[in-house]
């Protein structure tokens, strides 16, 4: 239509949307600086003719000019521009989606432009913009600019906002949308690099790989793509399929954007990056010094990723076995945000922003390896102290990461970090004493093993009063735990199912608020009760009785989480690190934790389950030599011994091992007790009841028709639980019925009735997890004798079966346990691999007896694999027998096993129960 037209008809805004459209068009087809042209030649023209606050076309107009302004670097120019679109918008009012998504893209400018201050404002604008709007596509886009917000602490609820943009663009029809080729992006890294799920993340790439397909992107948007996609093959060590994609980026960029742009500087760190982990450090230094080239020319007085530079080259030159150049960077890095370099190479510099903890840790960590091969190649004792003045400031982000976790599953990543400078500081603090012979340092080393053991787990129960956990806080969790739990228990219809996902996101945007905002609404402060002691070694040792040992093992690992080292680079360094504690004092020593070791413990273990004495004995008395052995002399004087094992160790019942010249079952003449770590077993110390008074005893009924309905009841309670499971279910239906479970309550229930002061109570058919919640609250002993299901991939299903309720009534959940209320000094789980699941190094295994640990219980008796319902019946009914008699938890367990012995039972049988805590 001529200009003419447009003013008889006063189709301006047609107009403008026509001509916005060709503009668009001409920036996707490589020439942004005609599009920009063609843009300002419309506003002119319309500018006289329209009322511009309420024009969603001109605001339009602007805002595809700010965009393509990014394509030509013109960053300054491009902030004018998406300053004049928001202050447009905001005083229009009409259109907040828009103004929603022109504050975001001004957020992620900001990022680029490395103005933190800056890109919160305009975040913070976007969600005021979408807030109270209820169609789909403005929760897509809100529940995407959350999960923008929020940083590498809260990484597991980052996902969970990512997944709603996901599913509520979806809903609403609107996959053509870009921001939902971001969302599934965003996911496919988080599945990645995050949560090491290769298929959910290639899953992810497919979809987003489908809508650059479907949606025709041109070349200036589909790099981005071939980026991520790259990145998740480079995270799975697929280098080759990494490269192809990461290639195929950097093709478009030369051809888009041109070899000084932006892009460029991106794929030649992406690519430099790649050629690192490939071990290549000629080629992937030369991309490195590329993007360095383009980056020293800068944008507007800005040098993009420079941060991000100095961290790729401190890596390649730590892999590369150049320390020196690694820990001058790494220095670099540190001080960045502080914009000074006063401080010496080997001095802590503080932390300039606390936002950007993340990023700190990580640089403190290439120090920490660049003293490593320092400290090797040179043998320089003076760098120790350095190093180890970096392991404490390292320990002291953890705590603050710890506490600035939104969930649990945040916080146990936490963990990896606590054990990769936990081995850091070990390795230094011995090397010390090793020169030295001071007995302090080998009393640190101790102090820093115990340090990575159940590292958040100990957070948890310890004294969080300087937390502030507000009422309403407190509230929101238990709602969102609440409605979670109801979502994965029940078979909801759709309908049903958008409301409790409707719900749950808005209680989870609450939370975030309350967390991001701390110094508002923390009306009431928390004050938990549990408290972890500090470790005080040889106060420990002092205490302790003659006949009793611990036995601490430490596993050396520097791997974290930070992507600073290849995967394949750190298992060399692998070195168990044993201590003995006894009355005498400590012990120490150290041995390759190499693959014989391991293919030990995998033969151990195999012989174990599978009832192979020859196995057992040939694998079994090689790996006691290995664990014990180095302390043969001081055990000799000793009757009970602690363990705590680090994960890798977790799965083996030490009392199996063939102990002595005698090849003797080690539990002929030891007790043992476990625990998760030195603190929590010196806690258990002043926990231990050797009279019971009381207990309660459930055993659930699965027979007949109770087993089908039962698990009709629970059959959304995990994917892996819905298929056919041999351990709990027949025929993929019915829950197999436990006979011997009922018997067993019932012997037991009798031995304590026999004993005149001794009160027991015991529930059979109306065993719910409702009445389990009832007895737990006041007895001295809770004994469960059911199925437990363990989950290895997400611990958060793992849980006990009751009798049958109504959906969440029938099964019990690990978190649920968390805030039970409960005065039992002992539980005992009579199930099935009640203390298998997932092993995180740093925290160890995430299971049942964890979760009764956080409600307070000091002893819990759990299993490491399936048990047979008769010999676990047996088994139990002896303990409690001898318990009667007066003998501590470790000593009534130990006479049981001794008692299966003697009836020439194998270790299968008597050797799956173990005693976690004194």
């Amino acid at each position: 239509m001529a200009e003419e037209e447009f003013l008889a008809s006063k189709e301006w805004g047609q107009f403008l949307f026509i001509n916005n459209f060709r503009g668009q068009l001409l920036g996707e087809v490589r020439k942004p600086s005609e599009a920009i042209k063609e843009l300002a030649k419309t506003r002119k023209l319309a500018i006289t003719h329209i009322d511009t606050m309420k024009s969603a076309e001109y605001a339009e107009n602007l805002f595809l000019t700010a965009r393509l302004l990014t394509l030509v670097n013109k960053y300054q120019t491009c902030e004018t521009y998406l300053r004049r679109t928001v202050k447009l918008l905001e005083a229009s009012g009409e259109y907040p989606e828009m103004e929603a998504l022109v504050a975001f893209m001004s957020s992620k400018l900001y990022n680029k432009m490395m103005r933190t201050g800056d890109e919160e404002i305009y975040l913070n604008k976007a969600l005021s913009a979408l807030k109270g709007l209820d169609d789909d596509y403005a929760r897509a886009v809100f529940y995407y600019v959350q999960a923008e917000r929020l940083n590498l602490t809260q990484l597991f609820l980052k996902a969970d906002f990512y997944k709603a943009a996901v599913r509520y663009f979806e809903s609403g029809n609107h996959t053509s949308d870009y921001l939902y080729y971001y969302s599934l992006m965003k996911l496919s890294q988080q599945f990645s690099s995050f949560q090491s799920d290769f298929e959910k993340a290639v899953s992810y790439c497919n979809r987003a790989e489908q809508y650059a397909l479907d949606n025709h992107l041109s070349k200036a948007k589909r790099y981005g793509l071939y980026f991520a996609i790259g990145d998740v093959y480079r995270s799975f060590e697929k280098y080759d399929e990494s490269l192809k994609y990461l290639k195929k980026a950097e093709t478009l960029i030369l051809e888009v954007f041109g070899h000084q742009s932006f892009e460029h500087l991106l794929s030649s760190l992406y690519l430099g990056r790649l050629y690192r982990y490939r071990g290549e450090y000629d080629k992937a230094s030369d991309y490195f010094h590329k993007a360095w080239d383009i980056g020293k020319k800068g944008w507007d007085g800005h040098f993009p990723h420079e941060f991000t530079m100095y961290g790729e080259m401190c890596r390649m030159y730590a892999n590369a076995g150049q320390p020196d150049s690694a820990l001058f960077l790494a220095q670099k890095r540190l001080t960045y945000d502080l914009k000074k370099d006063t401080f010496g190479i080997h001095e802590v510099p503080p932390l300039a922003n606390k936002d950007k903890t993340v990023r700190y840790y990580n640089s403190l960590v290439v120090k920490l390896e660049a003293y490593n091969q320092l400290y090797r190649h040179n043998n320089d004792s003076s760098i120790i102290e350095y190093a180890l003045n970096h392991c404490r400031k390292a320990f002291d982000l953890i705590d603050d990461l710890n506490h600035e976790a939104l969930e649990e599953t945040s916080g146990i990543r936490n963990s990896v970090r606590t054990k990769a400078v936990a081995s850091y500081a070990l390795f230094f603090a011995l090397e010390k004493y090793r020169r030295t012979g001071d007995e302090n340092y080998l009393v640190k080393a101790i102090e820093f093993a115990d340090r990575s053991q159940a590292n958040y787990l100990r957070y948890l129960m310890a004294d969080r009063s300087e937390k502030h956990i507000s009422d309403k806080e407190k509230a929101l969790r238990k709602k969102i735990a609440g409605i979670e739990n109801e979502i994965l228990d029940e078979d909801l219809p759709a309908k049903d199912a958008r409301l409790f996902n409707d719900s749950l996101m808005a209680l989870k945007s609450d939370l975030v608020e309350i967390v991001l905002n701390p110094d508002i609404n923390h009306e009431t402060v928390e004050k938990q009760t549990l408290e972890i002691p500090a470790v005080n070694v040889k106060k420990l040792t002092a205490d302790m009785p003659e006949n009793s040992a611990v036995l601490l093992y430490h596993i050396v690992d520097f791997r974290d989480d930070s992507e600073f080292f290849q995967k394949a680079d750190r298992s060399s360094d692998q070195k168990l690190v044993a201590f003995l504690m006894d009355s005498q004092g400590v012990l120490v020593s150290s041995s390759t934790f190499d693959e014989n070791f391991k293919s030990l413990i995998r033969g151990t273990l195999r012989g174990l389950k599978t009832g192979d004495l020859v196995r057992l004995k040939k694998n079994g008395t090689r790996l006691s030599e290995r664990l014990l052995a180095p302390f043969e002399s001081r055990l000799k004087e000793k009757s009970h011994l602690v363990i705590i094992p680090d994960a890798e160790l977790s799965d083996i019942s030490f009392e199996s091992l063939p102990y002595g010249n005698d090849e003797k079952w080690l539990c002929e003449k030891f007790s043992t007790s476990y625990n998760y770590s030195l603190g929590l077993w010196e806690r258990s110390q002043s926990n231990a009841d050797p009279n019971p008074k009381s207990l309660s005893a459930l055993a659930p009924d699965f027979s007949g028709n109770q087993g089908m309905i039962i698990s009709e009841n629970i059959d959304a309670t995990a994917d892996s639980l819905m298929a056919h499971n041999p351990d709990i279910m027949r025929d993929g239906e019915h829950l197999l019925p436990l006979p011997q479970a009922r018997r067993e309550v019932l012997e037991i229930e009798k031995l304590f009735k026999q004993e005149g002061n001794k009160v027991a109570s015991v529930e059979l058919k109306n065993a719910t997890k409702q009445r389990f919640f009832e007895m737990a609250r006041n007895t001295d002993i809770l004994h469960i004798a059911s199925h437990g299901y363990s989950d290895v991939s997400d611990y958060r299903n793992s849980g006990l079966f009751f009798s049958a309720g109504k959906g969440a009534e029938s099964f019990l959940r690990l978190n649920e346990i968390y805030d039970l209320k409960t005065n039992a000094n002992l539980v005992v789980l009579s199930a099935c691999k009640t203390n298998t699941g997932d092993k995180v190094r740093g925290e160890g295994v995430l299971a049942l007896p964890r979760g009764f640990m956080l409600a307070g219980v000091p002893n819990v008796i759990a299993s490491l694999w399936k048990v047979h319902d008769k010999r676990t019946k047996e088994l139990m009914v002896t303990f409690y027998n001898a318990l009667l008699d007066g003998k501590t938890y470790a000593d009534a367990l130990r006479d049981a096993r001794l008692a299966a012995i003697r009836k020439g039972e194998l270790p299968l049988d008597w050797a799956g129960f173990i005693l976690i805590g004194n």
